[in-house]
């Protein structure tokens, strides 16, 4: 689960289709560099007298459009072999996609 001040996301970086369930067709520049998936989500953001407060928003398995050079990247060892993995907190995240 990361950790930190602000709201936190691992992401991993996708190759996906270029339309949108909503229609939205997505230039190749943006599903080669920008688009992620959201693999876990931090506690929240802790208020004045430290208490952590849960901040809505996004949820694992939620596609997004991301600002992967504000992230930290990192290798992790899954099911699936070693991916890498990005750490991005919330406003280097654009938008959603689902």
């Amino acid at each position: 689960m990361p950790l930190n001040v602000r709201q936190n996301y691992v992401i991993c970086r996708k190759v996906s289709e270029q339309e949108t369930k909503a229609g939205l067709v997505l230039p190749e520049s943006l599903t080669n560099e920008h688009l992620a998936e959201v693999v876990a989500v931090g506690p929240g953001a802790p208020n004045e007298d430290s208490t952590i407060i849960p901040i809505e928003g996004l949820e694992p398995g939620q596609r997004v459009i991301a600002y992967m050079q504000q992230a930290l990247e990192f290798p992790w060892e899954g099911d699936n072999g070693t991916e890498t993995l990005f750490v991005i907190q919330d406003e280097g995240v654009v938008a959603t996609l689902d």
